[in-house]
């Protein structure tokens, strides 16, 4: 009977994984756009030179570009290090070729760089080689993102044998004019290919989108491309127990979080003045003043929405700012009292049940300052969405393996989420003022509900 066991799963465990691997293949939907997108991961290091950081004079009073920001009182016990990262890994997204001229795509969801696949945020593996080629620090990390469970770890390394609709290192599309810029931030326990479809739908309609692996310990693990590794950071018991504690360490996070997205901005002006000072990038790919700089835009998920809310009041070069379904959380109450005004465009998109009362309270607020200083603001709730249905996971994972992730179910169908996302962050990318006529004339109102403030 034993052995019977034993032949029935080495016969069965092959046939499970090509089942999954055809099955994961063309899972992501291809974006809508003209362009073809490329992509392409790059190690920044950070800049020298003038350019705005985050600069505490005292224990709790930071001045970031924007101004400054009183921080709530904090046990020098718990420090967080909010200065600028000395590097940031970041992926690319890009218009490359016309739709026409490309007849495949080949870029691997978690390893997007096909000659360095120690660079992707997490291993490229087969299910038979994982704990024989990988040392244990990255089969850990990989474990811990799914609830310490090592059957998880598995499910996670199938997902490299994924195709996503994007070129690596393809050469950038020719314009006459540069191309608008997006900066993502990624939400707790994600990285920077988490928001993938959303990124290149953006990218395919001619704008270039960089997404961030934040330097706050909120990634489960970065691995940057020269061999270095930076992981989560565990809240301790002590900090899980005190709910003060455990928010203003999310609240510091943000600000890292912030002044990442500063660095990847300043990194960015380096790479559009001159390209090989700042990477060895493929000599074909050149970004030399091909990147618009004067109207950027934040948008992020979750964390990465209150991120993106914080950093459009600490740094005034980000005209517009889209939240998904913001983690109001770490959003301190002091940072509207401590401006004026808010000088950007600001749209939120929640889903049914993540939001409280509270919260939404927090958003009311931010969005009144950014209307009364004269520029558009807006909320909608997704009907039935679910919070982690605008990541990319919701797409991958079936219900069931969703549900014993513990993640919540979505009653709105995943790519309609996405749908509703994309159709709404072009619509403000290219005119914020017109998305209200937008969702009555298309009839989205049956799934997409505005909210008072």
């Amino acid at each position: 009977m034993k052995v019977s066991w034993i032949f029935t799963v080495l016969i069965a465990a092959p046939l499970l994984a090509i089942f999954i691997q055809f099955w994961l293949y063309d899972r992501l939907p291809s974006p809508s756009g003209r362009y073809t997108v490329g992509t392409t991961d790059i190690l920044i290091y950070r800049p020298s030179g003038a350019w705005k950081f985050v600069n505490c004079t005292q224990a709790n009073v930071c001045v970031f570009g924007g101004g400054p920001y009183i921080a709530p009182e904090i046990d020098k016990g718990l420090p967080i290090d909010i200065s600028p990262p000395k590097k940031l890994m970041v992926q690319v997204f890009y218009p490359s070729k016309e739709k026409e001229q490309t007849t495949h795509f080949i870029t691997k969801w978690l390893s997007v760089t096909q000659d360095s696949k120690r660079a992707s945020i997490l291993p490229d593996v087969s299910f038979l080689k994982w704990y024989q080629r990988y040392p244990h620090p990255l089969v850990k990390a990989t474990v811990q993102l799914f609830g310490a469970r090592p059957a998880y770890a598995f499910l996670l390394s199938i997902a490299s044998w994924m195709k996503s609709p994007m070129l690596s290192d393809v050469p950038l599309a020719h314009s006459t004019e540069p191309w608008p810029v997006v900066l993502f931030s990624h939400g707790l326990f994600a990285n920077r290919l988490s928001y993938s479809v959303l990124c290149a739908e953006m990218a395919s309609h001619g704008y270039i989108v960089v997404s961030v692996d934040h330097t706050d310990g909120s990634v489960p693990l970065v691995y940057f491309k020269d061999g270095d590794v930076l992981f989560y950071r565990k809240l301790t018991q002590e900090e899980r127990e005190t709910p003060a504690v455990s928010q203003t360490i999310r609240i510091l996070q943000a600000h890292r979080r912030v002044v990442d997205l500063q660095v990847a901005l300043a990194s960015l002006k380096v790479l559009n003045e001159e390209s090989k000072n700042l990477v060895n990038l493929p000599t074909h790919l050149d970004f030399r003043g091909k990147i618009n700089l004067k109207e950027v835009t934040v948008m992020g998920h979750s964390f990465g929405g209150a991120t993106s809310l914080i950093a459009c009041y600490l740094e005034k070069r980000f005209s517009k700012c889209l939240a998904l379904d913001p983690w109001m959380e770490a959003v301190p109450d002091e940072l509207s009292n401590s401006f004026s005004q808010l000088n950007a465009s600001v749209v939120c998109i929640h889903t049914e049940k993540f939001q409280t009362e509270t919260s939404l309270k927090k958003v009311a607020v931010i969005l009144k300052q950014s209307q009364q200083s004269g520029y558009f603001a807006a909320h909608w709730k997704l009907k039935g969405a679910s919070h982690e249905a605008q990541a990319d996971y919701s797409i991958l994972l079936p219900h069931h393996v969703q549900r014993i992730l513990n993640m919540s179910i979505s009653e709105m169908p995943p790519k309609l989420v996405h749908e509703l996302d994309n159709q709404i962050a072009l619509q403000f990318l290219k005119d914020p003022q017109s998305l209200n006529g937008m969702i009555e004339n298309q009839s989205l109102s049956r799934y997409v509900q505005a909210l008072p403030f």
